[in-house]
């Protein structure tokens, strides 16, 4: 009877011993079952701003979801826990591999918690056309048509552009490849991409012949009721090779009547400056007006762009003045 009593007394002891160990993630590190315990620790504490992520600089906010972790390296003491791992996220924009360490502390009220983290790297970030789209419409947003072809495998694409307006129409296909650059900001991270494109000038006309005409104040010049009727008529006949031939003159009112100089024609050179931003590209050439029939004539300059036109005086007497054009047909 004694000896039973013993062995009982052992057998309850070592439960003892045994369920006072229960729930350790510390216990049989390098068992297979305590691993995937342990990676259900790190999961639980990845931080929103690695699902969260950001594109150009703040401009777009994205969510993603968690699709893999692969366990690095990890390991608990003390109820402390550091481990390093990829962290595959996925949504409709881009498809993103993180290489991520998290230090954690297990509390007897509320288990796992976040102390800090390290983003050790960001492995790679494979773009999807969505994401590549989003960027591509605000870039070239100005343009009226916007046909974009990429391809995730070889992170390059090809794009169709078109921007037409009254007096100008351009079209071009271009390739382009991806580059990205990572940054963080507040704890997100914030991906860049730029897209490296070849020559987006395409095949581009001015469309500029026809009537133009400014209206404005002078100090003895009054206002006109329509800009066909304005101080300044500029008439293109014709704009193409580098070459224009125009006529122009300029109206003046005093003594309750009005004047008008003498037209001036001229056939000239223009030059075309043509930028990545379309809307700021422009054609320019130079000509001259009489302000007064009695005053010499007066250098001016003449700037087409694809949505406005200006006329601008050098040298006049009272200042330099610019006027905006507008093409009456």
């Amino acid at each position: 009877m004694k000896k039973i009593t013993t062995i009982m007394t052992c057998l309850v002891l070592f439960m003892s011993l045994v369920s006072c160990g229960e729930g350790s993630v510390d216990v049989k590190f390098y068992d297979v079952e305590s691993k995937k315990d342990m990676n259900g620790v790190f999961e639980s504490m990845i931080p929103s701003e690695i699902y969260d992520y950001m594109v150009q600089n703040r401009k777009f906010k994205h969510k993603s979801n968690l699709k893999n972790v692969e366990i690095i390296r990890e390991t608990t003491k003390d109820d402390i826990y550091d481990g390093t791992a990829k962290v595959t996220l996925d949504d409709d924009y881009a498809c993103r591999t993180i290489e991520l360490t998290l230090h954690g502390r297990k509390y007897d009220t509320g288990g796992w918690n976040l102390e800090s983290y390290n983003i050790d790297n960001s492995d790679s970030i494979e773009w999807k056309e969505k994401g590549i789209n989003e960027v591509i419409q605000d870039e070239y947003k100005s343009y009226t048509k916007v046909d974009n072809h990429y391809s995730s495998e070889s992170k390059n694409g090809t794009l169709d552009l078109a921007y037409i307006t009254d007096w100008f129409e351009l079209t071009a296909n271009c390739s382009y490849s991806v580059l990205t650059e990572v940054r963080t900001h507040e704890g997100y991270l914030d991906y860049i991409i730029s897209l490296k494109s070849n020559d987006k000038k395409g095949d581009h006309k001015w469309k500029c012949n026809g009537l133009w005409s400014a209206e404005g104040v002078e100090y003895y010049v009054n206002l006109f009721e329509t800009a066909k009727d304005g101080l300044y008529s500029l008439a293109i006949d014709s704009a193409e090779n580098g070459k224009i031939d125009y006529n122009n003159y300029f109206q003046y009112s005093y003594d309750g009547s009005t004047h008008i100089t003498p037209e001036i024609k001229d056939e000239t050179e223009y030059k075309e400056h043509m930028n990545s931003d379309i809307e700021n590209s422009y054609i320019e050439f130079e000509t001259s007006v009489k302000m007064d029939p009695s005053e010499e004539t007066i250098p001016c300059e003449i700037k087409i762009y694809p949505n406005k036109a200006t006329f601008r005086t050098i040298n006049y007497m009272y200042g330099e003045k610019t006027y905006t054009l507008q093409k009456m047909q």
